[in-house]
């Protein structure tokens, strides 16, 4: 099966293409707020440098958040007009599940806690234990509630499009709508203004 996986939960795109076990193409470039100016410009790049066209790929994976706001809603929904246009499936995987997979499998450990920051001192928290194969809900907490210990998104660049590397991806698939653990600045002002 070809696969098509894309990210754009970050300051960076970072896409992917996968043809059973075996990765055709894989790179990351930062392209900070310039997602809708050059994904399909980078995707269609992309797909000449291998050789093959839209029509070639049979299922889409994307990164659903949580993360840049914008950057997960153009990413998402780029690939749900692709997906919808071919009639082939479009699935999700969230950020942290992505980076623990990349964890898993690259370097190794089975147990770890991973955090990435929302707003002022929140961040989106969820444990990982491989071993046993028991993972946390995804949790909101203050940093002070969190151990010095876990492992911060932010601190970290690899290629969360490796996640579909690990033999455990498709336990971790979820939806592709986006995945925000907390309502956007926008959405909060849009409800106040609603409500006044």
């Amino acid at each position: 099966m070809r696969a098509l996986f894309l990210d754009t939960s970050s300051n960076y795109l970072s896409m992917a293409v996968y043809e059973e076990d075996k990765l055709l193409h894989s790179s990351t470039t930062l392209l900070y707020n310039r997602f809708n100016e050059e994904l399909l410009d980078y995707l269609d790049f992309v797909l000449k440098k291998i050789n093959i066209s839209i029509n070639d790929i049979e299922v889409f994976y994307v990164v659903s958040g949580p993360g840049s706001f914008t950057g997960i809603r153009i990413g998402v929904s780029t690939l749900l007009g692709l997906a919808l246009s071919q009639d082939k499936s479009l699935y999700g995987i969230t950020s942290l599940d992505a980076t623990a997979l990349v964890i898993n499998k690259f370097y190794l450990k089975d147990k770890f806690t991973l955090k990435y920051k929302l707003r002022l001192n929140e961040y989106a928290v969820r444990s990982y234990d491989f071993s046993t194969m028991n993972f946390s809900e995804y949790l909101v907490k203050d940093i002070k509630e969190i151990s010095e210990e876990a492992i911060n998104l932010s601190d970290l660049e690899i290629p969360l499009t490796y996640s579909i590397m690990n033999k455990n991806f498709e336990q971790f698939i979820v939806s592709y709508n986006p995945f925000y653990m907390r309502k956007s600045q926008a959405e909060i002002n849009f409800d106040k203004a609603s409500n006044a």
